[in-house]
């Protein structure tokens, strides 16, 4: 991806409403955030914080992928629009692996995501289970799909190297912050080291295979959406 390519506008959108539309995604999610990292935590998942969440971690890199949208808006340049078009793409593939892994396993297998010692009373309220495990993954589709002009277009060995890269990074992290006898963040993480590898590697392909169904589907998906548009307004 060249960066030259990039300094055009991304949106389709009038600028002062693609500005409120960031704008309601900020208050949304700082709001969100701000009520899960104000959560009491398990005795045996206290020690690690909420920093260990995989979750939490996506929320606050969109955060700052709605920040890099208002930049476009207030300060375009090539630079802003290849960062934002980076950090884009890295906030769908998360907030996507968040969305399908929670909701599937909250719905068909609660006991893997949720600690022994959480009761439903214990649960966070609707509205911030909501805005923290589908508001985000909602907002960058639309966004993507309905607003922005390009696909991501990002090399595919860049592609693997962040997934890489991010993979690792959460690894890391975790047996960083997980001291025994604290449990890892989700039942179904508390596995031997070799299962958790492969746990981990499978969530690292579908990250792969995700960005390049959203880098594919973006062209056909918002043909289809303003074709209609187009007819709709011809009728």
């Amino acid at each position: 991806m060249d960066i030259t390519v990039r300094s055009t506008k991304l949106y389709r959108w009038d600028s002062s409403v693609y500005f409120l539309f960031n704008l309601l995604g900020l208050v949304v999610t700082v709001t969100a955030c701000t009520a899960i990292f104000k959560v009491i935590l398990p005795n045996e998942l206290a020690s690690a914080g909420h920093i260990q969440f995989l979750t939490n971690l996506s929320l606050l890199f969109t955060i700052f992928t709605i920040l890099s949208n208002i930049l476009t808006i207030l300060v375009p340049s090539s630079l802003v629009n290849y960062v934002n078009i980076y950090m884009n793409a890295i906030s769908i593939i998360l907030e996507t692996l968040v969305a399908l892994i929670y909701w599937s396993l909250r719905i068909f297998f609660i006991h893997l995501i949720v600690p022994k010692g959480v009761t439903k009373e214990n649960f966070i309220p609707v509205h911030t289970d909501v805005a923290v495990h589908l508001f985000p993954i909602t907002f960058l589709s639309l966004d993507y799909y309905f607003i922005k002009y390009q696909n991501f277009n990002i090399p595919t060995i860049n592609v693997l190297l962040i997934v890489t890269a991010l993979t690792s990074a959460y690894w890391f992290l975790l047996e960083y912050l997980i001291v025994p006898p604290a449990s890892y963040p989700y039942p179904f993480l508390n596995v031997a080291t070799q299962e958790r590898l492969v746990i981990f590697a499978f969530v690292a392909l579908a990250g792969f295979v995700f960005y390049h169904a959203f880098n594919s589907l973006h062209k056909p998906i918002r043909s289809l959406i303003y074709k209609a548009e187009g007819k709709a307004k011809s009728a």
